[in-house]
């Protein structure tokens, strides 16, 4: 379940990850997600607390539980939705470049943000492939 002050914690964390530059499980596409969805429900499954430091280690941690992708972990713990219904706060997964595992992002609006490797990413709500709502 959300926070009260979620929007302005969300708004932190996409911050906090504007300004990082792309680090492999420090600010990709997959821990942007991880610290959105933290920061909103103070709740994260262990399952998205993966630990690697590029992309070989990154689709060996989500192998090791049983995923083959960003998506497949994503819709093993959170209620897949229509892009159509995704809302500010939910999570999806979009094609951008740059992204490394999954192009995960963060939707905000009108629009998504992603972490790809040149930095972060402004897609329109269109580009979402698969969404997930964040209780």
């Amino acid at each position: 379940m959300r926070r009260e002050d979620w929007f302005e914690q969300l708004a932190e964390v996409l911050a906090w990850h504007e300004a990082q530059p792309f680090a492999y499980g420090i600010s990709d596409c997959a821990t942007l997600l991880r610290d959105a969805i933290e920061a909103m429900t103070d709740d994260l499954p262990d399952r998205f607390r993966l630990v690697y430091d590029d992309a070989a280690t990154a689709r060996a941690a989500l192998r090791a539980r049983g995923h083959g992708n960003l998506a497949e972990l994503i819709a093993a713990e959170l209620e897949e939705i229509h892009p159509a219904f995704c809302g500010r706060g939910d999570v999806g997964i979009a094609d951008y470049p740059g992204a490394i595992i999954g192009g995960g992002v963060v939707c905000v609006g009108l629009e998504l943000i992603g972490k790809g490797q040149t930095g972060t990413v402004r897609l329109p709500r269109s580009a979402l492939s698969r969404a997930f709502k964040v209780p």
